[in-house]
């Protein structure tokens, strides 16, 4: 019991924190985007296209950590605890959307991306476990004995 409360708080607080460290860095660079664009009119173009560039997928990698973090942490029951997990993150990330503007199906896709890539972490990291569980001794087909 202890360890599953571990691993969903481990795996909520690891994307929590990384999605607003992301946000303050994704901020930065675009404040200083936007003094370099003034000089140099031909960067104009580029900043619509970031967010789908570069902030879409660090955001789905780090929901990707997230359920790997969750799913090593628990012995059983991985994808119940990454649903969990994805629950919980994404409520807490739209509740403060939903209080200043309304969803848009952009989002609502981003939301289901960030689900299933949680899934996909844990499913990623459950897999990996389980190749370290493969017996070592046992020799491939294709590898006869020479004596």
């Amino acid at each position: 019991m202890l360890r599953s409360l571990l691993a969903v708080v481990a795996g909520v607080f690891f994307i929590l924190l990384a999605i607003l460290v992301l946000q303050l860095i994704f901020l930065l660079v675009i404040v200083e985007y936007n003094s370099i664009s003034k000089e140099m009119t031909f960067l104009n173009g580029i900043g619509q296209y970031s967010k789908y560039l570069i902030a879409i997928p660090s955001f789905l990698v780090i929901m990707f950590v997230g359920g790997m973090i969750t799913a090593s942490t628990v012995k059983s029951q991985w994808l119940v605890h990454c649903i969990a997990v994805a629950v919980i993150s994404i409520i807490a990330m739209i509740l403060p959307l939903l209080t200043t503007t309304d969803l848009t199906s952009t989002g609502g896709i981003i939301f289901v991306l960030c689900f299933l890539s949680i899934i996909a972490g844990g499913w990623y990291s459950e897999r990996r476990v389980n190749r370290g569980k493969v017996d070592l001794e046992a020799k491939p087909l294709l590898i006869r004995d020479q004596s």
